[in-house]
C-alpha cells in the first residue's frame, strides 16, 4: 500500500472512532428522560419501625 492510501485509511478510521465515541458518550451522559410519573401515596398504617424503640424514664 502506498502511503496515501495508509494515511487516507487511518484517517477514516479515526473519524468513525470519534463519532462512535461520541455516540456512546452522549447516550450515557443524557439517558432518556421519563415521560410520565406515578405518585405513591404512602399513609402511617403501612409503616411500621424497622426495631422497636423503648422509651426510658431519665426522671
Amino acid at each position: 500500500m502506498s502511503y496515501k492510501i495508509k494515511s487516507l485509511l487511518y484517517f477514516v478510521c479515526f473519524v468513525l472512532s470519534a463519532f462512535t465515541y461520541y455516540a456512546l458518550d452522549s447516550n450515557q451522559n443524557h439517558p432518556q428522560e421519563y415521560t410520565s410519573v406515578e405518585v405513591v401515596e404512602i399513609t402511617d398504617e403501612n409503616l411500621k419501625p424497622a426495631f422497636p424503640i423503648q422509651l426510658e424514664d431519665f426522671n
